[in-house]
């Protein structure tokens, strides 16, 4: 028959030192077994501090996901999720695009937010991208958003190439099929 733990009151099964697992570990956390009362209690769970954010809250009243925004950008933002949008209608999320409160922008979205990479892109080119345009970034880094690091791309064919890269292969192409086509634009053009 096994042991008891010999706190008085206390009918669970003695581990060591004829305790039982609680009163152990009430031991090593206090310094004292206490009563054979029921498990201490934990304190509450508290939310996020952000208004409208209901996530636990981890460091310093704010969840995971607000005390990195604060980290990187110095603002908690908004209590819901910031969802980037690539392509149509397809919404992916966590894949970290910055993104910029501008409500008047004609990027804007419903939320009032604008992708900060397009919104560099279109300012450099001196007016909006045009549909089938994607701004890419040529590290790889969605959030360095500077002006050299990022390149416009055309959706046109041949699939996700560069506009530089398309005006060569469109010579090239003119120059193998239709030369005379080549030399009339040079032409005109002086």
């Amino acid at each position: 028959m096994d042991k008891l733990c010999s706190v008085s009151g206390c009918n669970r099964v003695a581990e060591s030192r004829g305790l039982c697992k609680m009163h152990q570990a009430r031991l090593t956390r206090t310094g004292s077994v206490g009563e054979a009362a029921p498990r201490l209690i934990k304190p509450r769970a508290v939310s996020c501090t952000v208004l409208g954010c209901h996530r636990l809250a981890l460091w310093g009243g704010l969840c995971r996901m607000h005390r990195s925004r604060v980290q990187a950008h110095g603002s908690p933002g908004p209590a819901h999720r910031l969802v980037t949008e690539k392509g149509k209608g397809h919404s992916q999320k966590g894949i970290g695009y910055r993104v910029l409160y501008r409500p008047d922008s004609p990027y804007s979205r419903k939320s009032g937010y604008v992708l900060e990479h397009v919104l560099v892109m279109s300012e450099h080119l001196g007016r909006r991208l045009r549909l089938n345009e994607t701004v890419h970034h040529k590290n790889g880094n969605a959030k360095d958003n500077r002006l050299d690091n990022l390149e416009l791309w055309s959706s046109r064919h041949p699939k996700g190439q560069r506009v530089e890269d398309q005006v060569t292969w469109a010579i090239e192409t003119l120059r193998l099929y239709c030369p005379e086509a080549l030399n009339s634009s040079v032409r005109s053009e002086n």
